[in-house]
């Protein structure tokens, strides 16, 4: 047996429909700082600089990665109800 669903079909409100436009080119900037950031990273002498600039910029990598989880998740999330519309 499948579920049916009861309730209206959700449409994309106006704040909804503008994520899912802008979604993408953020996204895309918080992937290329996560790249910048990869490649300082790999440099030689990252790791000999005061390790609190290393913290800070490890830091930063966790941030960007939590903030990528998130709107990859709010991207997927917005698609569906868009197919669903």
């Amino acid at each position: 047996d499948q579920a049916k669903h009861t309730g209206p079909k959700k449409k994309l409100g106006f704040v909804e429909r503008r994520d899912l436009a802008t979604l993408p080119a953020q996204i895309e900037a918080l992937e290329a700082e996560q790249g910048a950031i990869n490649e300082r990273i790999s440099e030689p002498g990252f790791y000999e600089l005061p390790a609190d600039e290393t913290a800070i910029v490890h830091a930063r990598i966790a941030e960007i990665e939590a903030e990528l989880e998130q709107k990859y998740g709010r991207w997927e999330t917005l698609e569906a109800l868009r197919e669903t519309d």
